[in-house]
């Protein structure tokens, strides 16, 4: 048996025509943000980076820079409504494409 699918690894799975398509019964939009883009935080501009291969950080949401995402249940919460642009912030590397 396999390791359990995370949410890091279904937005990896996603492909490109599926971001940002708003599912039926969900009223939200979700896209990821791509390498090279610069995103706002609250410690200024950021360049995204290309993911790495370690799982050890935290989703963060480039529409809503002031909100801090510290589990998974947050993240889950935060994107039930609305327009969000996600990105992971790898504790090592800083943000970087989901």
């Amino acid at each position: 048996m396999g390791k359990p699918r995370t949410s890091l690894d279904m937005v990896r799975g996603l492909r490109a025509a599926d971001i940002g398509r708003r599912p039926l019964h969900a009223p939200q939009i979700l896209e990821v943000v791509t390498e090279g883009e610069i995103v706002p935080s609250d410690r200024g501009d950021l360049t995204v980076k290309p993911k790495c291969e370690t799982n050890c950080g935290f989703w963060y949401c480039t529409s809503h820079p002031t909100e801090h995402l510290a589990n998974q249940l947050q993240k889950d919460i935060h994107i039930t409504h609305g327009t969000h642009r996600l990105a992971w912030c790898c504790w090592e590397h800083g943000i970087e494409v989901p």
